[in-house]
């Protein structure tokens, strides 16, 4: 968990023990697929973020933007980031 990493209070889990994505993920991953919505990932760990790149992938969604990339919190590779863009997400602003 991203938050956790800079030491900072707050924030939810988006991926559980077994590295999964939790339930209300799966449900805004499938009104995000309905809808062709833009799917914003933000200040997850890069774990969090491919985890959920291929879980959004498998409920439909098209459209998903990595923001901020290199940020304390997760430090994307250029490589993790070439990665990313092979299955389908866009890299936002550094």
């Amino acid at each position: 968990m991203a938050w956790k990493l800079t030491g900072q209070g707050g924030g939810i889990n988006v991926i559980t023990d077994d590295n999964k994505i939790v339930p209300e993920l799966e449900e805004i991953f499938r009104i995000a697929a309905k809808y062709d919505m833009v799917v914003g990932m933000c200040h997850q760990s890069t774990k969090e973020r491919f985890i959920m790149i291929d879980a959004a992938r498998e409920a439909g969604v098209r459209r998903m933007e990595l923001i901020h990339p290199q940020q304390p919190s997760n430090k994307m590779t250029i490589d993790q980031m070439k990665q990313a863009a092979l299955k389908g997400a866009y890299t936002g602003l550094f």
